[in-house]
């Protein structure tokens, strides 16, 4: 969690949580450089295994420490950003009481209430792209070596592609840039979903009278690179 705030939630963060998220970087190298050192022959079928061996076959100089950024990626990939994500579509629910009654009504209508979530509050705001080859017009060229940061958020809300772009369409049936695109897009993309349509059909069921507390803190939505709502105080009807 000390590692999340830090990550963009905050812009100025204080020398408190930076120290933290220093001594939780630290902790992570320490339980991380064994198994790593301990697997460089790269001959399981582990995680830890092939990316050695297929780091190897495809970069030379490949090293521990490639494979170690590798697996904090993973770390990161696999608990903020769907953890934002799970946030967000909470978020939607429960300013929109006729979506959770319609999703009750209709489960079936999980899915694509998630892609909507995920399209217009995305959790990861914009990815900075290295520039392969040229691109672009006159007006907006992007050269060779370029470093640009496509705005992901904005571009899920281009009228040009999303009609009615800030509604919520369950029927919409235009792929997202959430999770990228090309041969950089997401690895843990179909893991998210289903990870995010589970959380959801969870909550309608256990918790179907949620609502926001109004006595408590209102949520915000925050943060630069990674953004979600919070917090989210809730109350509801215990069974």
């Amino acid at each position: 969690d000390v590692h999340g705030r830090f990550f963009d939630q905050r812009p100025n963060p204080t020398a408190e949580v930076t120290a933290a998220a220093g001594r939780a970087m630290d902790d992570f190298q320490r339980l991380t450089t064994q198994l790593v050192n301990d697997r460089s022959a790269g001959k399981g079928d582990d995680i830890v295994s092939r990316l050695w061996r297929d780091g190897r076959a495809m970069f030379p100089g490949w090293s521990a420490r490639d494979v170690q950024s590798q697996l904090h990626n993973m770390f990161l990939g696999g608990k903020d950003t769907t953890s934002l994500g799970i946030a967000n579509a909470m978020h939607r629910l429960l300013v929109r009481p006729d979506l959770i009654a319609h999703l009750l009504a209709h489960p079936e209508a999980v899915n694509p209430f998630v892609e909507e979530s995920l399209r217009l509050d995305p959790p990861t705001q914009y990815r900075a792209r290295y520039v392969a080859a040229e691109v672009g017009g006159e007006r907006f060229p992007f050269h060779h070596g370029d470093t640009i940061l496509p705005l992901l958020a904005a571009a899920n809300r281009d009228p040009l592609k999303f009609p009615a772009p800030h509604d919520v369409q369950l029927d919409r049936r235009v792929n997202h840039l959430t999770f990228g695109t090309g041969p950089r897009r997401c690895v843990g993309a179909a893991l998210a979903r289903a990870e995010i349509q589970e959380v959801v059909r969870a909550v309608l069921e256990q918790i179907p009278d949620m609502r926001l507390d109004p006595s408590s803190e209102p949520p915000v939505f925050h943060g630069r690179m990674l953004r979600s709502y919070q917090p989210l105080n809730v109350v509801f009807t215990p069974r």
